[in-house]
Order: structure tokens, then C-alpha cells, then sequence
């Protein structure tokens, strides 16, 4: 017996997966992607030295994002600004070669590539921002120059954090852990639901024992 049915049962899962996506690109497949490119990019997305360069840079850019700290060099900030820019490019490359593959309607139709696609357009409007705020400062609005709206677009840089979680659909023990944690959480809801009426109710007889006792205290 398989000691380890857990990531046999996932192998099986992505192998579907794939071979469903494959199917609906071939059946949807417009006169804008040439046979022989369209097949030789459907075999390289789902070849396993794809996924596994895929794994790796994620790997890689989330062991960079762990490097910065407060404060920084200014040449070491530009540095790591410029590798980022670098794995934004290589995610977009990804991207571009799954929609040419699978087709836009097979690539939006898998969980995970929404997913990458939002992270993704996250980080390219960060990025874009940081762009225009340095090329053509003059001609940005006042409400956009404003130091405020820089910091919360710099906050922005912490979602990027969330392509770790990427890594779960290559490592299943990950993936088994995230769903336990999303099925504990739906079934608390109505344990916080208890929780904040509980909290209210007691708040509001707060307010009708002692709140003219602290009315009375402070006048």
C-alpha cells in the first residue's frame, strides 16, 4: 500500500485538472494561436519542470521578501526593488503563457490562476503607480502626490506576500492544512456570532447600571 495516499490523491487531482484544461483549450482554441506553438506551450505548462521552475521562484521571491527590514541601505532597497521587478516580469511571462495555452476562458476557469491573476494585478498597480509618481511627477493630481496615499500604495507591497500560499498546489500537506483551517473558521461562525451578542448585551447593561455613576463622577 502507498504510505502517503494524501499526495497520490493530489497527483491524481492536478492530472484531471490539467487534462480538463487541455480539452477546453483544444475545444476553444481561435485562429489567433497557431497548432504546432499552441501544442508545444500546452506541453510545456504541463510538464513537471514547469511547475517545479514555477515553485522555485516563488520560493525564491519569497526568501528576498523575508530579507527586508527597517531601516535599509538605500542600494540594498533598490536592489530587492529591482528583483522584484524581475519576479513581477517572470509571473507575468507565466500568466501570459498559461492564457496562450489554456485560452482566456480556460486559465479564469482554474481557482488557483484566479488567484495568481489578482495577486498579479495587485502587484503590476503597485508597480505602475511607483512609475508614474517618479517619471511624471507635475502631472499627477495633487490627491495623488499626497504622502498619505503613497504610504497606503506602498501598503500594497505586503499582498505580494500572499504568493506563498502559491505553493499549495504543489505541496499537499499545505493544501490539506489550509482547507482544515477554512472549514474550522466557516463552522466558528456562529460561535463569533454568540460572542458579539454576548459582548453587546453586556455592554448596554453596563451603560444602564453605572453610566450615570460615570456621568456623575466626571461632572
Amino acid at each position: 500500500p502507498n504510505p502517503n495516499p494524501t499526495n497520490q490523491q493530489a497527483h491524481y487531482s492536478d492530472a484531471a485538472n490539467m487534462a480538463r484544461l487541455l480539452a477546453d483549450a483544444a475545444a476553444h482554441r481561435g485562429r489567433w494561436a497557431p497548432a504546432r506553438l499552441h501544442a508545444a506551450a500546452q506541453r510545456m505548462v504541463s510538464s513537471m519542470r514547469f511547475r517545479m521552475s514555477v515553485v522555485a521562484v516563488v520560493v525564491a521571491n519569497t526568501a528576498l521578501m523575508a530579507t527586508e527590514r527597517y531601516p535599509m541601505d538605500p542600494a540594498e532597497k533598490d536592489l530587492i526593488d529591482q528583483l522584484n521587478l524581475w519576479f513581477t516580469a517572470v509571473y507575468v511571462l507565466e500568466a501570459c503563457v498559461k492564457v496562450f495555452a489554456f485560452g482566456p476562458r480556460g486559465y479564469w476557469s482554474d481557482a488557483y490562476n484566479k488567484f495568481d491573476a489578482v495577486i498579479l494585478a495587485l502587484s503590476l498597480s503597485h508597480e505602475a503607480v511607483l512609475l508614474l509618481t517618479d517619471m511624471l511627477p507635475d502631472l499627477l493630481p495633487a490627491s495623488l502626490q499626497d504622502q498619505s496615499f503613497s504610504s497606503g500604495v506602498n501598503e500594497l507591497r505586503t499582498l505580494r506576500l500572499l504568493r506563498v500560499f502559491r505553493l499549495a498546489r504543489s505541496w499537499a500537506s499545505l493544501r490539506g492544512v489550509l482547507r482544515s483551517l477554512l472549514s474550522s473558521l466557516l463552522s466558528l461562525t456562529y460561535l463569533r456570532l454568540v460572542l458579539l451578542l454576548t459582548i453587546f448585551t453586556f455592554a448596554l447593561l453596563g451603560m444602564e447600571l453605572f453610566g450615570a455613576d460615570m456621568l456623575d463622577s466626571t461632572a
